[in-house]
């Protein structure tokens, strides 16, 4: 038992040493390697690269600080946008920082580990240096503020180029630009009126003005090949033609030639051939045009002189009686309704005369209008003259009208039927007065054509002047009423100086009166001068006239004057002047007596 408990004992401090052994190895590859890994650490970067973007313009500075220690800071000058950095330890931290940038604020990068070859810096991490640029844009007339949209493409160095949509209201606009560079900047408003706007070598500088700015509106060129025997016109004459505008194009044959070939934009315009005249126009020109065109003789066909006569009937080709001056005749191309013309009928020769219009080889339309007392004659198929003249008869091609009568009735403002003197006249379809009547309530006016519109005009005396459109019923006959208003009259008064003007009787305190054309009044006004002043001058003026100078009269020593019937605006204008006296001195008694240079009424 004693031996068997020496063993055991013997192998526990046997153990023992091995595992203290074992602990004393551990500690030692511990530490080994723990000491290895500081030296690793510890061991400086070789070279350390930042990248900058290309374009990178100006005085610029990179630089990393220490975080723990700023006086350890290291600074490169860039070359060809690139910094190199040498001996950084990569288990410490650094700040980078870029200043120094022309057109970018400075960049910086806080607790930055150099653990790596290098680093890049992308351009969309650094902020523009930008201000704001400003201006106005007119329209072409240098005047109107531009509204709308407009694209604004601004370019310069160092592929400082790009572009922005732009809202300009009253014609003002902004965008933001960077400071300090050179640009060449284009306007290009959105609608398709204006020409874009290029304004070279911008300077960029801290919130910059550029100034009122003209669009030109774009203009397009409407080339017309060379021309003999014709002429090829614009109208407006404006050439190149705005944008948007209408210009109409007429081709004209001299006399004695027609056109023989027309092309527009290269296509050929077969239904001008043949026409002594032809028009086209552009609308809302957006593009460049062309207009050639050869002319040849007038063919034989085209008679010199064609004319369109009226007559009573086909039976008696007598002359219209009727007819009343102001008749049109036009004839229209059947194949061009652009080919037509109108003549004045002439009613003393009984005819409308065409001069080298109608060729006996093409159809027309015709139309007689502006015929008082009938129906405008529009025949609905086209005719071929064969003859150089062509007959209209009345009682088979002109629909008279019917004639009406109206009757217009005088009122007074009461509706009460008045008798009055006067005229009456009518215009609109046909003219006629004025027609003078006396003491009537009633007038009828005849021949009124039914289905036409008349304006009726009144002038009754003592009434202020009556006037009404009426179309004429083709049913019975109408009857109008007309109320006539009284003219009414206003007598006023003013003074100058001293003293008053009164109206008397009823008009006592008023400061003018009215009175209707009928009054048969007498308007009395009262002259009463202040005291030591006395009646200048009295005048009466008519609305409208010269001032006219009257005479008072006295009644128990107030002066007066009086308007009868007053058939007019009247004012009476009174002035007042000091009366002035003679002082005498008779120094033998010291008496001194006052004599009044007036004498009394």
């Amino acid at each position: 038992m004693k031996m068997n408990q020496s063993v055991m004992k013997k192998r526990q401090n046997l153990l023992l040493k091995r595992v203290a052994a074992l602990l004393a190895m551990a500690m030692l590859m511990t530490f080994f390697f723990n000491d290895l890994a500081l030296v690793v650490s510890a061991a400086p970067v070789e070279t350390y690269t930042v990248n900058l973007p290309s374009g990178i313009a100006g005085s610029v500075q990179v630089t990393l600080t220490n975080n723990a220690n700023a006086a350890d800071t290291l600074t490169v000058t860039p070359d060809d946008n690139q910094a190199t950095f040498e001996g950084l330890d990569d288990e410490k931290t650094y700040t980078l920082s870029v200043t120094g940038m022309t057109y970018y604020e400075d960049y910086e990068l806080e607790t930055f580990t150099v653990d790596s070859d290098g680093t890049s810096i992308l351009l969309s991490e650094l902020t523009r240096r930008t201000t704001t640029v400003t201006g106005k844009l007119l329209i072409d007339d240098g005047i109107t503020a531009y509204n709308g949209d407009a694209t604004v493409i601004y370019s310069g160095v160092d592929s400082a180029s790009g572009s922005v949509e732009v809202d300009v209201t009253d014609g003002s606009f902004s965008l933001q630009l960077d400071l300090g560079r050179t640009y060449t900047i284009d306007i290009d408003p959105t609608v398709d009126d204006y020409e874009t706007l290029t304004i070279d070598s911008v300077v960029i500088t801290s919130n910059l003005d550029i100034g009122e700015r003209i669009l030109s509106r774009k203009t397009f060129e409407i080339t017309i090949g060379d021309v003999k025997n014709g002429s090829i016109t614009l109208d407006p004459e404006d050439n190149p033609v705005p944008y948007g505008e209408d210009v109409t194009v007429s081709i004209e044959a001299n006399e004695g030639y027609r056109i023989e070939t027309l092309n527009i934009d290269g296509a050929s315009v077969t239904e001008a051939v043949g026409l002594p005249v032809y028009e086209h126009t552009f609308e809302n020109v957006s593009a460049e045009h062309n207009v050639e065109a050869t002319f040849m003789e007038q063919p034989s066909t085209v008679m010199s002189s064609f004319k369109v006569q009226i007559f009573l009937s086909q039976n008696n080709w007598s002359i219209v009686s009727e007819l009343k001056d102001g008749i049109k005749v036009t004839l229209t191309d059947s194949e061009n309704d652009m080919y037509t013309q109108t003549v004045n009928f002439n009613k003393n020769n009984n005819e409308a005369v065409f001069a080298n219009f109608v060729d006996s080889n093409r159809s027309y339309y015709l139309k007689i209008t502006s015929n008082i007392g009938f129906e405008d004659y529009l025949p609905t198929n086209p005719i071929q003259f064969s003859n150089s003249s062509h007959n209209v008869y009345r009682d088979n091609d002109l629909e008279a009208l019917t004639r009406k009568t109206v009757n217009f009735n005088f009122k007074d403002a009461d509706e009460n039927n008045i008798s009055v003197v006067g005229s009456y006249s009518t215009s609109g379809y046909d003219s006629r007065g004025p027609i003078y009547f006396f003491y009537r309530s009633s007038i009828p006016v005849d021949n009124l054509f039914a289905g036409q519109t008349y304006t009726v005009s009144v002038d009754a005396n003592g009434y202020e002047s009556w006037s009404q459109e009426i179309t004429v019923n083709s049913g019975d006959d109408a009857s109008v009423d007309v109320e006539l208003e009284l003219k009414t009259y206003t007598v006023s008064k003013v003074t100058q100086g001293s003293g008053e003007v009164v109206f008397s009787g009823d008009d006592l305190g008023k400061e003018s009166v009215t009175v209707n054309h009928f009054n048969n009044r007498l308007i009395t006004v009262g002259i009463n001068p202040a005291e030591n002043w006395e009646i200048d001058k009295v005048y009466r003026t008519e609305l409208g006239k010269q001032p006219e100078e009257v005479k008072v009269y006295y009644v128990d020593g107030q002066a007066r004057y009086s308007i009868y019937n007053a058939q007019a605006d009247y004012t009476i204008s009174v002035t007042f002047k000091p009366i002035t006296h003679t002082v005498k001195f008779n120094f033998s008694d010291s008496i001194v007596e006052i004599v009044p240079e007036t004498s009394e009424n």
